[in-house]
């Protein structure tokens, strides 16, 4: 088996999960500002929802990309949100929380995660992440995930969209990976399963494996390899120059 000097994940949808939950997050938009509304001891009337929503789905990367703009943090989006409902701006914190807290109670990893990286590890191959945060999540929020789902990957090697300042398929993240686990970008491969993961490491000049758990035939992105599953990943001819 050859493998590549270093290899990078995305983290949502390829080493873990929000299980039931859509990649857009607005299906459950209601409830999540329910919790920050009792958080923030305020009545979510009829209005709130509706302007929570209005601004929620104005920072839905899924519904309007902005990969070419900067990167919001969730205290710009949620302090808009509190100014909107009249909320103290104390608040900001525990709302915050609370949002996030919804949807991360949901979190597991697939189930081949932690003993792929572990593998990776045995083989001396350095392995980071490079993901994008929904909402401007804020990073000591994703460290937790990556512990509580057991991935054994450092959090100095974590990456997010709004510590780069750009979202895929930006290349500013693929090489900011690249540079933190030591390699150039022709010697890092990147796996995720979007097209913006493929189209970001391309853009980079990274490898890119898709990883396609679905079971409909898997989409042409321009990905050097396509994968059903991590544990796929030993199977490849990895061998960078």
């Amino acid at each position: 088996m050859s493998l590549p000097t270093a290899i990078g994940f995305d983290l949502g949808d390829t080493l873990c999960e929000y299980a039931g939950v859509s990649l857009s997050w607005d299906g459950e938009y209601p409830l999540a500002l329910a919790a920050v509304a009792k958080r923030c001891e305020q009545e979510l009337t009829e209005e709130r929802l509706t302007s929570g929503i209005r601004l929620l789905s104005r920072y839905n990367t899924r519904l309007t990309p902005r990969e070419q703009e900067r990167e919001y943090a969730a205290e710009h989006i949620f302090e808009e949100l509190l100014t909107e409902w009249g909320s103290p701006r104390e608040c900001l914190a525990a709302s915050i929380s609370e949002f996030f807290g919804h949807f991360r109670q949901t979190l597991r990893a697939f189930p081949e995660s932690a003993g792929v990286l572990h593998r990776l590890h045995e083989h001396g191959v350095p392995t980071g992440i490079l993901t994008d945060v929904p909402y401007g999540m804020p990073r000591a929020l994703v460290v937790e995930d990556l512990s509580l789902a057991a991935l054994p990957i450092s959090s100095r090697r974590l990456l997010t969209s709004t510590t780069v300042g750009h979202r895929k398929p930006h290349p500013a993240g693929f090489m900011a990976l690249a540079d933190e686990l030591g390699v150039s970008c022709d010697r890092l491969i990147y796996i995720g399963n979007e097209r913006k993961d493929v189209e970001g490491a391309n853009a980079a000049g990274c490898g890119s494996v898709l990883v396609w758990r679905a079971k409909r035939e898997p989409p042409a992105w321009g990905q050097a390899f396509t994968i059903r599953s991590l544990e796929q990943l030993f199977n490849l001819p990895l061998t960078v120059p």
